[in-house]
């Protein structure tokens, strides 16, 4: 799969707009990265999955195009 095959979306969640990969038809699939990688963490297993299930493939909140909390880091990535 080529990286223009991927379906790029944004969604506005909780007041942040978070992007992800969205691929394949039938039950959602959500696959989480960790820290320090990305949505394309995936790219291998999405084409496989989306076979069977729509893959939801999100960044994170503050990761890539997904937005950053406001502020500076030490105060806005609290658990709070």
């Amino acid at each position: 799969m080529r990286d223009n095959d991927w379906h790029h979306h944004f969604a506005e969640v909780n007041g942040i707009a978070m992007h992800y990969v969205r691929h394949g038809q039938g039950m959602p699939l959500v696959l989480l990265h960790g820290w320090p990688e990305f949505w394309f963490t995936w790219h291998k297993v999405i084409p496989t999955l989306a076979r069977s299930c729509q893959v939801f493939a999100p960044y994170l909140r503050g990761f890539g195009q997904s937005d950053k909390p406001p502020g500076a880091a030490l105060e806005a990535y609290t658990l709070d």
